[in-house]
């Protein structure tokens, strides 16, 4: 069955897709989707999906790059039960005038600059030339594996809640404490368990062709920029009151295909990699890049 469009459209779903599509970087706040009105919703109660399209190229002003981007979207889905989401379309770049040498330009190319650094553009690229160290990247093997503890707290209290009791107990050890029972039962069903060896860059990747390198892992890999700091939307989003003074990402290849790559940093297929960390904040509409963009001199620490 399929579900009929929102009747509220914008009204409803405008500011929910703006912050997904766009993001909620400082970048941002100075990017609009100038024809909004194109874009429709549909929403699927029974899976809890989010479903947006536009039968005309969406007209994005980037005003803290200086680009208007003409963007065919192909495909918007948000999951609600997973908080998971996928995007997919073609973009079209041009630059915004700006005089040569002004300081709009000097403020684009290093607004430009900075969503390049450690982005997902600039570790493809380095993945493909092999030159992860180098350029400041770090990465690791990471499995995701079932918090045991929680499940066991998870079934004491339901065998609890079957039977009625209520049990108080004098010399209380820590692992059976009401505060030790919250604090587990606060963390997530899944643990993240970290391999503290780097991983070589050639271990996991190798030529498909002349052109064309290929990417494959197993489970996750755990991926750090070691020369920039957290911006404070993303500490802000974390909940946190400090910032580190590394990205922290994680990426994994969901249907465990091999992901090809090219010199320019575009990957096929784009579903197949899923962001996890600092990327799945930073990779969006309002941080995109042309793929024939150039990088100014990255000042490493």
């Amino acid at each position: 069955m399929i579900e009929p469009y929102d009747k509220e459209n914008w009204a409803k779903w405008g500011r929910f897709f703006t912050e997904r599509f766009l993001g909620l970087t400082a970048n941002s706040s100075r990017c609009s989707i100038v024809n909004y009105k194109a874009i429709q919703f549909r929403y699927y109660k029974k899976t809890k999906r989010l479903i947006a399209f536009s039968n005309e190229p969406l007209q994005i002003d980037n005003h803290a790059l200086g680009y208007r981007i003409k963007y065919q979207l192909e495909n918007f889905e948000y999951n609600f039960s997973s908080s998971m989401q996928f995007y997919q379309g073609y973009p079209l770049f041009e630059e915004m005038p700006a005089k040569e040498g002004s300081k709009k330009q000097r403020n684009w190319e290093a607004n430009r600059a900075a969503a390049y650094e450690g982005s997902v553009m600039h570790f493809m690229r380095s993945l493909y030339r092999n030159q992860l160290t180098e350029n400041g990247f770090e990465i690791r093997y990471l499995k995701k594996v079932p918090n045991t503890e929680k499940q066991r707290q998870k079934e004491q209290l339901r065998q609890q809640a079957q039977s009625g009791q209520v049990t108080l107990r004098l010399g209380i050890q820590p692992n059976d404490s009401s505060d030790y029972r919250s604090k587990v039962m606060s963390q997530p069903d899944m643990m993240d368990v970290l391999n503290p060896n780097l991983v070589p860059a050639d271990s996991i990747a190798f030529a498909i062709d002349k052109y064309t390198a290929g990417l494959y892992f197993s489970d996750y890999l755990h991926v750090m920029y070691l020369h920039k700091a957290e911006p404070v939307e993303y500490v802000q989003l974390q909940r946190r009151s400090q910032a580190d003074n590394k990205l922290v990402s994680q990426i994994q290849l969901m249907q465990q295909e091999v992901l090809s790559i090219a010199a320019n940093g575009s990957f096929y297929a784009p579903n197949n990699l899923l962001l996890l960390g600092y990327w799945a904040f930073s990779e969006n509409m309002s941080g995109m890049l042309p793929f024939d963009y150039k990088p100014t001199v990255i000042n490493k620490k």
